[in-house]
């Protein structure tokens, strides 16, 4: 016999009535496999940062677009062949852009624009902690081990990149992969992601090798 979990809630299940038409245009919307809970809590939440003063924000003038980032802050855990992390780092909250790339009809309500928004990760480490030690500036590995320290970050960013966007990236999973450009090149084009970040947040990065 499978084990089996009964989950007991506070929240209370209710009914929303709508019509078929605005049913319809909810279900337009959903990304893969959606509920219309899961569509309504999305749609709530992106409202919210539209008008939240500290949320992520597309701003056009003109022909012109661009976008105001909110800072995430975050810890990793990450296990390398050398030791075991703790990462805190900072980067760019890109839920409102994902929202837009995964709904073309979404985008049209924003933006008139047909093309594609560009973005960028412009991720920072803030802290390391290797194993349970005392908590260090990110500038002392990277000077005992450059190539270390780039493959924390390289591992960080895919992270945030299969989260944020609800993908995987298949081109990069053993070690040598993180440190191939063409690898992360084919991961963004595939994926349909801003090559803007791919040209700030990964090549200028492998660079440093």
């Amino acid at each position: 016999m499978n084990d089996k979990t009964i989950e007991v809630t506070s929240n209370k299940i209710t009914s929303l009535r709508v019509t078929q038409k605005t049913k319809k245009m909810l279900e337009a919307l959903a990304i893969k496999k959606e509920t219309h809970e899961d569509i309504i809590l999305r749609l709530i939440k992106m409202a919210k940062n539209l008008s939240d003063e500290n949320g992520s924000k597309l701003i056009e003038r003109g022909n012109v677009t661009g976008t105001k980032y909110e800072r995430i802050h975050r810890t990793f855990k990450i296990k390398t062949e050398k030791a075991n992390y703790s990462v805190v780092c900072t980067y760019n909250d890109l839920i409102l852009l994902s929202m837009l790339r995964a709904n073309k009809r979404l985008k049209g309500y924003i933006s008139n624009r047909n093309k594609e928004f560009d973005w960028e990760v412009d991720l920072e480490i803030v802290n390391v902690r290797i194993e349970e030690g005392k908590w260090e500036e990110p500038i002392n590995l990277k000077s005992k081990d450059r190539k270390e320290y780039l493959l924390i970050y390289l591992v960080v960013l895919k992270d945030i990149l299969e989260e944020t966007f609800d993908i995987n990236i298949y081109e990069i999973t053993a070690l040598n992969d993180y440190f191939e450009r063409d690898k992360w090149e084919r991961a963004y084009k595939e994926n349909n992601l801003s090559l803007e970040s791919f040209h700030s947040d990964v090549q200028k990065k492998l660079r440093e090798i």
